[in-house]
């Protein structure tokens, strides 16, 4: 694990002890502040994927955000100032999942299901291309192979 880290880090080798003990130390506290998971405002863990996973457009993260770390959503809208509004949030899967913020972006909940039929068929049609492009590289590859025989 150390060398897979080293080789990402740009590094052949660990040459002395004190070296191994900075490298491991840096690593250590790289991994403490990427687990730190709670508020930055009122401390609330945000571990919760269900409600306080969510994800907000840049300009307003920018913003009102706290760069790296983690606002629940009552925080960051005590930061807005004003109630969420359907453009804070962009479009993606995980914003669907959590339930208060697929209220904000889907109030009626008319066009969550129909967004839902839309991405089933984006799915169906993306498994399908994938298979299909599956299935061309195996016939190239028979196809390399078959040209690769040498015939005495």
């Amino acid at each position: 694990m150390i060398q897979t880290h080293l080789h990402r880090a740009g590094l052949k080798t660990l040459t002395t002890l004190r070296t191994i003990y900075i490298y491991l130390t840096n690593l250590s506290s790289n991994m403490k502040k990427s687990a730190d998971r709670n508020c930055k405002d009122c401390g609330i863990r945000t571990t919760n994927p269900r409600y306080n996973y969510y994800m907000v457009t840049k300009d307003i993260w920018n913003k009102y955000g706290v760069g790296n770390g983690m606002l629940c959503l009552e925080c960051l809208q005590k930061r807005i100032g004003r109630p969420f509004r359907r453009e804070d949030f962009p479009l993606i899967p995980l914003n669907f999942e959590n339930p208060f913020t697929r209220l904000i972006i889907f109030p009626s909940g008319d066009d969550y299901a129909l967004l839902k039929k839309s991405l089933e068929e984006y799915d169906r049609a993306y498994l399908a291309a994938k298979e299909q492009r599956r299935l061309t590289n195996i016939d190239i590859s028979k196809l390399e192979i078959n040209k690769s025989k040498i015939t005495v």
